[in-house]
């Protein structure tokens, strides 16, 4: 579980992944990639340590693979970022490490959005992660990163585009009542951020 997919134009790419129960839990570094125009599956590997619960998105020519956190819950910054025209492999950073991200793409970016960095309780607590309000934006036509933040700090939020448009929405706060109805949304053409609400947590 935990695996995280992309697709762009004739290639969709599958990242990583955990296996296991929490106690006897394994992280995989494998990417299994399917070639429409051919019909076939080839596998590599990712150039940084496994892990899984990353996202996954494409921009350019790129299909990027961000964050993720491994079998003993540490988190990652890797970004692994996979060209289909060379099919070589490029790497970056995240401005933090932290799993449960939201990745959407307009135009030429990509947005990783919010996400959580373990949290080890040593007594009973009622939160399994700490929630990040960061952004971390590529813009594919520079290969430059840039950082912005959401109106809550969230993990596992739903990411989506519309037009010009990047969604984040809903996820998991640190607070109760532990869901958020909150709704960022990037503008890609005027670069601003607006929020608006479901109807409900989730």
């Amino acid at each position: 579980y935990g695996t995280a997919g992309a697709a762009l134009r004739h290639v969709a790419a599958f990242f990583g992944g955990l296996q296991g129960k929490p106690s006897k839990r394994s992280a995989f570094n494998t990417v299994d990639i399917y070639n429409n125009s051919t019909d076939t599956w080839s596998a590599t590997s990712l150039p940084s340590p496994p892990r899984g619960l990353g996202a996954a998105t494409a921009a350019g020519d790129l299909l990027i693979f961000a964050g993720g956190r491994n079998a003993d819950k540490g988190d990652f910054a890797h970004v692994d970022m996979y060209n289909i025209v060379t099919e070589k492999w490029t790497s970056a950073m995240l401005s933090a490490g932290r799993h449960g991200i939201a990745a959407v793409s307009v135009g030429t970016l990509a947005l990783f959005a919010g996400g959580g960095t373990s949290y080890k309780c040593q007594q009973s607590c009622n939160i399994d992660d700490v929630q990040s309000d960061v952004v971390d934006i590529f813009d594919s036509a520079t290969s430059s990163w840039s950082i912005a933040s959401l109106s809550e700090a969230r993990s596992f939020a739903a990411g989506v585009a519309h037009g010009s448009r990047a969604f984040f929405g809903g996820g998991d706060i640190s607070e109760g009542p532990y869901t958020s109805k909150r709704v960022d949304i990037f503008n890609s053409v005027t670069g601003a951020w607006s929020i608006s609400e479901f109807s409900r947590g989730v």
